[in-house]
Order: structure tokens, then C-alpha cells, then sequence
């Protein structure tokens, strides 16, 4: 995920996306790693209850 938000910056920073582009692809990114951390705690508690 990191990278993908790098190589996003990156395309910003060099005036490839515009603002609204990069802004909606952020959110698409944060709305991913939310779902990830969630399914993560998911299966730790899984894990845990055996």
C-alpha cells in the first residue's frame, strides 16, 4: 500500500494527476488499509481463540 501512495504522490508532485484525482485515489487507498487492519484483527482473534 505504501507504494501505491508513493508512486501517487509521485504522479501529483509531477502534475500528472490532478487534485481530485489524487484525492479520490487517497480515499480509495485509506478505505483498503482500513479493510485490511480490519480483517487483520479478525483473524488474530480467531487465531487467538484456539
Amino acid at each position: 500500500m505504501d507504494k501505491r501512495f508513493d508512486k501517487l504522490l509521485s504522479l501529483h508532485a509531477d502534475d500528472k494527476v490532478t487534485p481530485e484525482q489524487f484525492m479520490r485515489q487517497n480515499e480509495r487507498i485509506v478505505q483498503q488499509q482500513q479493510g485490511l487492519a480490519n480483517k487483520k484483527a479478525e483473524l488474530i482473534v480467531l487465531f487467538d481463540a484456539r
